[in-house]
């Protein structure tokens, strides 16, 4: 969607782009910086877990303050972006950074995650999976699934049956300080706000529909060049 264009738009121009992967070997989520279309396909994709930031934050702030003429696209959840915002402006280099955040539901307990994939182990007889996908669109955009390949098997955990996703959006097991969380709700520290337009407007579109909000004049002048290109 939208957040692959940004991405393209950026590395076109010589910017660092940062985004969330999923780590095969460890099973975690966590952040990393890209500075070609090869390192960044990585990114494509939901990731529903708490990415860790902290490796590839530190290192551009670092860079950035080093080097003014760098700049970064960085992509995360609202808390992850509040957090980057005030790192920036501390250091006077905001303006090095396009902060985007997601629509955030909340993060679910890894312990959840963690008794989840021992399980698809043991169904796929495998100690290390293939591919992960959260929200693989098998038929459509409304018929997503979990995906877990592995061993040349693979499992499809349906949003309607999977433990993972039931508890999900049920909100059962989201991380306490989801539950009361500003920056999700009611602050924005970002440039731009991206999630799927679920309106009603495009219930019958089975491709999928990116929404986008811009809250600052910087996240303003990057959907217009956007559109320009």
């Amino acid at each position: 969607g939208i957040a692959q264009e940004l991405t393209r738009s950026a590395l076109e121009q010589d910017a660092g782009v940062i985004g969330t992967v999923y780590n095969l070997d460890t099973n975690r989520a966590e952040h990393r910086i890209a500075s070609d279309m090869v390192q960044a396909k990585a990114f494509a994709g939901s990731k529903y877990l708490q990415s860790n930031g902290s490796g590839a934050f530190r290192e551009a702030l670092r860079d950035a303050k080093t080097n003014p003429a760098l700049h970064y696209v960085v992509t995360g959840t609202p808390c992850q972006i509040a957090g980057m915002a005030s790192a920036a402006e501390q250091l006077r280099i905001r303006e090095q950074f396009l902060l985007v955040e997601i629509f955030c539901h909340g993060v679910p307990s890894y312990k959840l995650w963690d008794a989840e994939c021992e399980g698809f182990r043991k169904k796929l007889k495998t100690d290390r999976f293939d591919n992960v996908r959260f929200r693989y669109k098998k038929d459509d955009w409304h018929s997503y699934c979990l995906r877990i390949v592995g061993n040349g098997k693979t499992h499809y955990g349906k949003r309607e049956t999977d433990l993972f996703w039931q508890v999900f959006f049920e909100n059962v097991l989201l991380g306490d300080a989801c539950q009361v969380c500003l920056a999700r709700k009611e602050v924005s520290h970002a440039d731009l706000r991206l999630g799927d337009y679920w309106g009603a407007r495009f219930q019958n579109r089975s491709d999928g529909v990116s929404a986008v909000f811009a809250c600052t004049e910087k996240g303003r002048e990057a959907v217009a060049q956007l559109l320009n290109e």
